[in-house]
């Protein structure tokens, strides 16, 4: 990990900590952690958390996105060029909704 990727909130202008959290490692990984931490110029506490929020974000991001292939892209756009024709339910939906914006 470069040290631009740990620039987080505890190594830009040190916010005081608000939760805790702890974890339990092997000797290997403490070694590892430590040198890495080390070599960084940044404490253990501060690389754990650079790299678990940006782990987190990978994760987040992953179930935000929805990946489709190109053939079902295309099916989408066909889909929604060609809108089918609004049924009753839809054309209540929408006079609801217009009496709610008029009454505003």
């Amino acid at each position: 990990m470069d040290t631009a990727a740990s620039s987080t909130p505890e190594t830009a202008g040190r916010r005081p900590k608000e939760r805790r959290f702890e974890m339990r490692l092997t000797d290997e990984d403490d070694a590892l952690i430590t040198e890495a931490a080390s070599l960084a110029g940044i404490t253990k506490s501060e690389l754990g958390t650079a790299a678990l929020r940006a782990y987190a974000r990978d994760v987040i991001a992953d179930y935000r996105a929805t990946a489709v292939s190109a053939e079902e892209f295309s099916a989408l756009l066909a889909a929604l060029d060609q809108p089918a024709e609004p049924n009753e339910r839809l054309r209540r939906a929408a006079r609801t909704w217009q009496e709610q914006v008029d009454q505003r």
